[in-house]
């Protein structure tokens, strides 16, 4: 694969993989509540960093 250097290459790429990614992507809505990840309480503070510096997410 050569490297990704413009937006463009990007977007290509995620196009050229799209059903790959998808298909190995882990879904929140299939995480219990249980699950470490969603335990973790640092996202609040990087979605309300986020729209601090960015606006609304």
């Amino acid at each position: 694969m050569e490297a990704i250097r413009t937006i463009q290459d990007f977007k290509d790429f995620m196009n050229a993989n799209y059903n790959n990614i998808y298909s190995n992507a882990i879904k929140a809505e299939e995480l219990t509540l249980e699950d470490e990840w969603m335990k973790e309480d640092e996202w609040e503070a990087v979605y309300q960093q986020e729209e601090k510096n960015n606006g609304k997410v």
